[in-house]
């Protein structure tokens, strides 16, 4: 389902959403001895940018956003606001090897800490997910951005206390996808060895 470009409030207000679209990158990771230098799509869902009302937004509400197939949700002027950074914060996750966390189910996240908070946990919160671009596309790694909100405390369903930068935890999830892996061409020097060359 392609992304809105736009929401327009009912006193007419136009919100752009052209820093939710798509976004492309590449990150170098090494998998089993080998280097690669894998391309990635980043998706951002609507969720960056909605609020949940639990249950109480109705299909005909002014302010009803149709979601990710994830329920009803209403467009949120705070959250708008909050995501117009999320795309370098997102960029630098990725290129410069930010620190990661994991959750169970197969998410991650990225906590960006409130210097102005005391509690180390308090602060932003950019949770994503990994899969292989859709069928169709250029063959990438797909980091499917499926929220970003502002919490008082880490989630409660952490699975580790450590991080990791964000090329570990690509090369830890093409660990066990050979059939994934096999989509990129390996990085190899002229003598054939497999490192890679000083750019």
């Amino acid at each position: 389902m392609a992304l809105p470009t736009s929401f327009t409030m009912p006193d007419g207000s136009v919100y752009d959403l052209d820093h939710m679209q798509r976004m492309n990158s590449a990150v170098s990771v090494t998998v089993n001895g080998k280097r690669y230098r894998i391309p990635v799509v980043v998706i951002f869902s609507t969720h960056c940018y909605t609020d949940g009302k639990n249950g109480t937004v109705k299909m005909t509400d002014n302010l009803y956003f149709h979601t990710d197939n994830t329920g009803h949700r209403a467009f949120c002027e705070e959250r708008y606001n909050t995501s117009l950074k999320l795309p370098d914060r997102v960029r630098n996750m990725i290129e410069e090897s930010g620190a990661c966390y994991k959750l169970d189910k197969a998410s991650n996240y990225v906590h960006l800490h409130d210097q102005g908070k005391p509690d180390k946990w308090r602060g932003w919160y950019v949770l994503f997910t990994f899969d292989r671009s859709k069928a169709g596309e250029p063959v990438a790694l797909r980091v499917s951005i499926t929220s970003y909100h502002y919490r008082m405390k880490k989630p409660d369903n952490l699975r580790w206390t450590g991080s990791f930068k964000f090329p570990a935890l690509v090369a830890e999830w093409l660990r066990n996808r050979e059939d994934v892996l096999q989509q990129f061409p390996e990085i190899v020097d002229d003598a054939g060895t497999g490192a890679v060359k000083p750019p």
